[in-house]
């Protein structure tokens, strides 16, 4: 007899922390479900009050409010009723957003230093990105020359515990799943508005490439996965170094710059291109002045180290 899908999925999000969250004991360890009101968190908000949960964590909910759309409290509002009918805590706050530069990425560092301050060290946040959102950053990444590297199942992001249980689920089983539940979920208008290179993609160029290659992203997935090990081996170099030796680097420049940008995503600068580091890295190793800025921050080189000049850097708390 065939599996329902809502059944699947609830036993695969339940394997996935399984797999990836040790018991602890009673109540010394929270599990935080970041809920924007969406289809795809709706869901994991869902999945995580009907799977069975490793022992000792609790389970609760947590909004950022951007204060970005008119509509802002309306959707706090609805995340707050979906999760006091699961039965699970709520907590949200209302975030101040500079709106001068990248706004996606101001957004993203004002929710994650939200996340920081209700989060210890232990504790672990579940976001709801899936497996579309997967094949959007990876080709983003692409056409902005910003190397081949998707999203992380697990990893730490901007000094918080990460886990994406639902990366390989694409987006319209989540759909599904939320109308089998009877679940109400928002859709954002900004969403649609094709000036954002995310939204242009989503609404654009990924509907040809699903027309001709309808898997295309767990294609996607899959070579991600297989270039994965090499990924986190290099990030288990650069993690949690306040520097890097620049006569260390590997001689290869390719090799060398995907260093440098794992060194600089793991302090939470994401949006330097390949390009950029390149032309900084040769800078650097012809003795000549080498500064990158990268949003608060800049990339400099003293003492024959490459290190991120903590006075640009703007108060994360």
């Amino acid at each position: 007899m065939a599996v329902e899908p809502q059944t699947e999925l609830t036993v695969r999000v339940a394997d996935f922390l399984k797999a990836n969250i040790a018991p602890v004991s009673p109540d010394s360890a929270v599990l935080w479900v970041g809920v924007s009101g969406g289809v795809d968190s709706i869901a994991l908000l869902d999945l995580i009050s009907r799977a069975q949960i490793p022992q000792g964590w609790r389970v609760a909910a947590v909004h950022a409010n951007h204060a970005l759309s008119p509509e802002a409290d309306a959707w706090q509002t609805h995340c707050a009723h979906v999760a006091a009918t699961l039965g699970i805590e709520f907590h949200t706050n209302k975030l101040n957003v500079p709106t001068d530069g990248n706004l996606e990425a101001n957004a993203r560092e004002a929710r994650y230093a939200y996340f920081r301050s209700m989060a210890a060290r232990c504790d672990v946040v579940l976001t709801a990105h899936h497996a579309d959102d997967q094949l959007e950053t990876v080709l983003l990444k692409l056409f902005q020359g910003r190397g081949f590297t998707g999203i992380q199942a697990v990893g730490r992001t901007l000094g918080v515990n990460v886990l994406r249980p639902l990366l390989n689920v694409p987006r319209a089983a989540l759909e599904g799943y939320c109308e089998m539940r009877g679940l109400e979920w928002i859709e954002d208008p900004s969403n649609q508005d094709q000036r954002y290179d995310r939204n242009y993609l989503r609404h654009e160029i990924v509907p040809l490439l699903k027309k001709r290659w309808p898997d295309v992203p767990g294609r996607i997935q899959r070579v991600l996965e297989t270039s994965d090990a090499l990924v986190s081996f290099a990030r288990r170099e650069v993690a949690h170094r306040p520097d890097l030796c620049l006569d260390e680097l590997p001689e290869e420049e390719g090799a060398a710059v995907i260093l440098i940008r794992l060194y600089l995503e793991n302090a939470g600068h994401f949006h330097a291109t390949d390009a950029a580091l390149a032309a900084f890295l040769v800078r650097a190793r012809a003795g000549q002045r080498a500064r990158l800025h990268v949003a608060g921050a800049s990339l400099v080189v003293r003492k024959g180290k490459l290190m991120i000049d903590q006075e640009d850097i703007r108060e994360r708390r």
